[in-house]
């Protein structure tokens, strides 16, 4: 049995807070800072997830191991925080053309897909509230998290147990000794096996980590209402529809590269509304619009591990937009990795970009 340490987190968003009950189920010690969810972008993402990639109409990367666990962990989480927050939902396909439906249909009949694509299609007159010009498709086994439900959720457990520190890091301010890891002259990490940072977006100011390649990618998204669509699926075409009940929508998410903010935009409402009507034919009514920063890595692949230099600290970051279907997976192997030294995947370890932090360090030095 893996000896109790304790692990102090930096970040309680998707990761940080996954990979804290990722620790906790293996009877380990966890302590979080985090800011206060201020710039999490946790509280705008759709929270869905699904086996397929529909640009090549292809199963997405790692899915035969990564849904079931999505499945099995938010469920046992659900059971922790005391509220449900995983619906298992189908998602509807809108197909653009005649040779999507028909590209549809044959992979469908593939070995392999047939469990996760239905060949049956959807018709116009099968949803009503949809423009299905050249019909729909369903994919199974997909769902969606209540992501800003199950933050607090987990937020509230940890505030309750004496496990969550609010406060903002100075990163400028962050060092690192023999005794541990310093903001100013405060020892932050006193009597903990490690440091793990699981900070999102910030990446790119960490003295310790901004080596890696990494973009931040800024989204927005909508709610609505539109009496009358009674969508029971998350409908998908070139934006993704959330029925959240009561009539309400999340529709999202525009991808923003440059000028990066957490402000929302008229001209990412006019985009958003511009794909939605192409979409439904109901009339519906803007209730909410929010934006939120993704991190993203040029490969699309999570990081995970030790410094290469510093192996007290250690990252678990670059979910991306998959984040939901990334996180419980690699949370319970990075787990692994810290308290037993389990190997993490090496599609995953931030090892890969070693070269980076040979160059930066020239560049530091120059």
């Amino acid at each position: 049995m893996a000896a109790n340490h304790r692990w102090l987190i930096i970040g309680q968003g998707l990761a940080g807070s996954c990979l804290a009950y990722s620790l906790l189920e293996r009877q380990q010690e966890v302590t979080l800072i985090d800011r206060g969810h201020a710039t999490a972008s946790t509280w705008v993402a759709a929270g869905v997830f699904h086996p397929i990639q529909f640009r090549k109409l292809s199963k997405s990367w790692n899915v035969d191991r990564l849904i079931p666990e999505v499945h099995r962990f938010f469920g046992a989480m659900q059971s922790w925080i005391g509220q449900d927050v995983l619906e298992s939902r189908e998602v509807l396909r809108l197909f653009t053309s005649t040779e999507e439906f028909n590209n549809w249909f044959a992979r469908s009949q593939e070995l392999g897909f047939e469990a996760v694509l239905d060949p049956e299609t959807i018709t116009p007159g099968q949803r009503p509230g949809l423009k299905l010009p050249h019909h729909g498709g369903r994919v199974l086994g997909g769902g969606w998290i209540n992501l800003p439900a199950w933050l607090t959720g987990v937020r509230e457990r940890l505030q309750r147990e004496g496990r969550l520190i609010e406060r903002k890091l100075e990163y400028d301010q962050l060092s690192l000794t023999e005794a541990g890891l310093f903001q100013g002259a405060e020892l932050l990490s006193e009597g903990y096996q490690g440091v793990i940072f699981c900070d999102g977006w910030q990446l790119p100011r960490n003295p310790f980590f901004g080596w890696l390649p990494f973009q931040e990618v800024k989204g927005e998204v909508l709610t609505v209402h539109c009496p009358g669509l009674d969508l029971k699926e998350i409908a998908n075409r070139k934006l993704i529809v959330v029925p959240l009940g009561n009539d309400k929508y999340r529709i999202g998410s525009t991808n923003q590269w440059k000028n990066i903010d957490l402000e929302v935009t008229e001209a990412a409402q006019e985009e958003l509304l511009e794909r939605l009507t192409v979409m439904l034919d109901r009339p519906f009514e803007v209730i909410d619009q929010q934006a939120g920063v993704r991190p993203t890595v040029p490969d699309r692949r999570p990081l995970l591990g030790r410094h290469p230099h510093m192996p007290y600290l250690a990252l678990f970051n670059g979910l991306g937009s998959r984040g939901v279907m990334y996180a419980p997976y690699y949370a319970g192997q990075m787990a692994d990795y810290l308290i037993e030294g389990k190997e993490v995947d090496s599609e995953v370890n931030l090892i890969r970009f070693k070269k980076h932090l040979a160059k930066s360090t020239l560049q530091s030095d120059s």
